[in-house]
């Protein structure tokens, strides 16, 4: 991998596209839409491989919605949590933090 940044100038990921499409469809789409071609024996397997990579990421995108809205709504509710022991400094000195 050194030898690869050392020729492009920075930073490089690589990433296995066709295990990226199946088990994390956003990274393949990410690679795909905003990384850059190297070499390509095929232009018609690349072309259908984007194809189904787009295909594959809007299909999951509801999914993702979902876990980013719940992620958040914790997030909201653990700080709202916080808030309410931090204004009462007995409970604070009684209460352990989860982990």
């Amino acid at each position: 991998m050194n030898e690869l940044e050392q020729v492009a100038g920075r930073p490089v990921d690589v990433v296995e596209l066709r295990e990226a499409l199946e088990r994390r469809p956003a990274l393949a789409y990410e690679a795909v839409a905003q990384g850059k071609l190297i070499f390509c024996r095929d232009e018609d397997r690349w072309v259908d491989f984007k194809c189904r990579t787009f295909l594959a990421y809007f299909d999951t995108e509801p999914l993702r919605r979902m876990i980013r809205d719940a992620f958040l709504e914790r997030l909201k509710k653990r700080s709202t949590w916080r808030k309410t022991i931090c204004r009462n400094t007995s409970i604070v000195l009684k209460t352990r933090w989860p982990s």
